[in-house]
């Protein structure tokens, strides 16, 4: 397998997975063509902050791992800081491999759309290996 040992320990024990719903949360999801993992992620704002955060997913222990990590690091945090998580902070985080470096950046659009801003068109990137030149090479 190539899963490290903090992906499984994520995947098996999240601890930010659920809804959020109500006054001030934003919501968004985001897919990965090639793995069909999706991730949901819902974030309540307070005072300038992101307050709480969950997410939802669909997809490999790693995606799980991504959706669990990614809301532990946004919570506390403004938008601003929220949009400038890069994939390689993610791939060093979780220790992902290079064949599961696409939840990198599965996390870096879900954050996107749900702050309001299209990555890949904010970036000029619609090519998905262009997308990736960010977290590393993807190895066949």
């Amino acid at each position: 397998m190539d899963y490290s040992p903090q992906i499984w320990q994520r995947f098996r024990e999240p601890r930010f997975n659920g809804v959020l719903q109500g006054t001030g949360v934003l919501s968004a999801a985001a897919r990965t063509p090639a793995s069909k993992a999706v991730l949901s992620l819902h974030l309540r704002l307070e005072q300038g902050r992101i307050a709480q955060a969950r997410f939802q997913a669909y997809g490999c222990p790693s995606a799980i791992a991504t959706g669990d990590w990614l809301c532990e690091w946004l919570e506390g945090r403004s938008p601003e800081e929220a949009m400038a998580l890069k994939g390689p902070m993610i791939v060093e985080a979780l220790g992902l491999t290079p064949t599961r470096r696409h939840c990198a950046v599965l996390a870096q659009d879900v954050v996107c759309a749900v702050l309001g801003h299209n990555s890949t068109e904010a970036q000029g990137l619609n090519d998905p290996a262009a997308r990736m030149s960010d977290v590393g090479e993807v190895k066949k």
